[in-house]
C-alpha cells in the first residue's frame, strides 16, 4: 500500500492517491509486519495524511506484534521520526525487549539501538541480558553484529557473558563474509584466545568460493588476524578459477585482495577469466573493473574487455565516450570488433 501510493504521487495521479487515501487505509492495514506499518506510515505522513497516519500510528503502538526485533526497531524509529512520542511511549510501554525472538541476533542488535536512541535505557539492558544468554550462535554475521551492538552500548558484562558462551565453536564456516565478520569482532572485543579457536576451525577449507567478495573479505580478515598459515590455505583452493564473474565489482574487489595478498598468478587468472566473461550490464561495476585491472598491471586483459566485449555489452555511443575511444574507433569497427580502417564516401557502393 504504501509502494502504490508512492507510485501514484510520483506519476502526479493526485486524484487516485486521493481516492485511495479516502478508503482509509491506516484503518485497513494489517499489523503483524511492523516494519510495513513503519513504511505505511511514512507514506501516509509524505501524503500530508496527518490524521491516517496518526490513527494508524494508534493502531500500531497498541497492536503491532512485538516477535521480531527488527521490524519492532523500524517502527519505533519510525514512530519517534513522525513525532509520535506518545505512541512511541505506547509501544515501550508493552516491553518489546521481553517479547523479542533471540533467533536472529542481528535484528537483535538493531532493536537494541533502537533501544536506546529512544531512551529506553531499562529495556535495552534488559534485552541485552537476555540475548547475551540465549541468542543463537549459529549465524557468525550476526553474532558479530551483537558483540559490536554490546560493547557500544557499554554492555560488557553481557558481552562477556556472549563470549563465554564460546561463539567461535557454533559458527558455521560456509560463508566467508560472514567469517571474517566475526573473526574481526572477536580480535575488536580482545578474545582472541576465541579469535585463534575460530581459526583452528580452519575456515579456509569450509568457505564456498563462488562469491568472490565475500571471499575477498575472509582474505583479508585471516590476514588481518595473522593467520596467514589459513590465508595460504584459502588461496591454495585457488579462489580465482571459481569466483563467480556475475558482479564485475565484486570481481574487482577480490584481484585487489589477491594483489595484496601477494597471489600474483591467480590475480592474472581473475583478470584473463573476467576479461573474457565477466558480466557487463552494469557500466559502474564494469567501471571499476576496469580500474582494478589497469591498476594490478593487466593492461592487455583491460584493453580486450574495452575494444571487444564492451561495444557489444553496451550502446556504442555510450562506448566512444571512454577513453579515447572517440579517435581510435573514429571509422566504426570491423565484424571482429578492431577499429576499422579510414574509408570515404567514395569507397561506399
Amino acid at each position: 500500500m504504501a509502494n502504490l501510493l508512492g507510485a501514484l504521487r510520483k506519476a502526479r495521479a493526485h486524484e487516485q492517491a486521493a481516492a485511495l487515501l479516502a478508503r482509509d487505509p491506516a484503518a485497513h492495514a494489517t499489523l503483524d509486519d511492523p516494519r510495513a506499518v513503519a513504511f505505511l506510515l511514512g507514506a501516509l505522513r509524505k501524503a500530508r495524511a496527518h490524521e491516517q497516519a496518526a490513527a494508524l500510528a494508534d493502531r500500531a503502538a497498541a497492536h503491532a506484534t512485538l516477535d521480531n526485533p527488527r521490524a519492532v526497531a523500524f517502527l519505533l524509529g519510525a514512530l519517534r521520526k513522525a513525532r509520535a512520542h506518545e505512541q512511541a511511549a505506547a509501544l515501550l510501554a508493552r516491553d518489546p525487549a521481553a517479547h523479542a525472538a533471540l533467533d536472529d541476533p542481528g535484528a537483535v542488535a538493531f532493536l537494541l539501538g533502537a533501544l536506546r536512541k529512544a531512551g529506553a535505557h531499562e529495556q535495552a539492558a534488559a534485552l541485552a541480558d537476555r540475548a547475551a544468554a540465549h541468542a543463537t550462535l549459529d549465524n557468525p554475521r550476526a553474532v558479530a553484529f551483537l558483540l559490536g551492538a554490546l560493547r557500544k552500548a557499554g554492555a560488557h558484562e553481557q558481552a562477556a557473558a556472549l563470549l563465554a558462551r564460546d561463539p567461535a565453536a557454533h559458527a558455521a564456516l560456509d560463508d566467508p563474509r560472514a567469517v571474517a565478520f566475526l573473526l574481526g569482532a572477536l580480535r575488536n572485543a580482545g578474545a582472541h584466545e576465541q579469535a585463534a579457536a575460530l581459526l583452528a576451525r580452519d575456515p579456509a577449507a569450509h568457505a564456498a568460493l563462488d562469491d568472490p567478495r565475500a571471499v575477498a573479505f575472509l582474505l583479508g580478515a585471516l590476514r588481518n588476524a595473522e593467520g596467514h598459515e589459513q590465508a595460504a590455505a584459502l588461496l591454495a583452493r585457488d579462489p580465482a578459477a571459481h569466483a563467480a564473474l556475475d558482479d564485475p565489482r565484486a570481481v574487482a574487489f577480490l584481484l585487489g585482495a589477491l594483489r595484496n595478498a601477494g597471489a600474483h598468478e591467480q590475480a592474472a587468472a581473475l583478470a584473463d577469466r573476467a576479461a573474457a566473461h565477466a558480466t557487463l550490464d552494469n557500466p559502474r561495476a564494469v567501471a571499476d573493473l576496469l580500474g582494478a585491472l589497469r591498476k594490478a598491471g593487466a593492461h592487455e586483459q583491460a584493453a580486450a574487455l574495452l575494444a571487444q566485449r564492451l561495444p557489444t555489452a553496451v550502446r556504442f555511443d555510450a562506448f566512444l565516450k571512454m577513453g579515447d575511444h572517440q579517435e581510435q574507433f573514429r571509422f566504426g569497427r570491423e565484424p571482429n570488433q578492431s577499429a576499422a580502417a579510414a574509408w570515404g564516401w567514395e569507397d561506399l557502393e
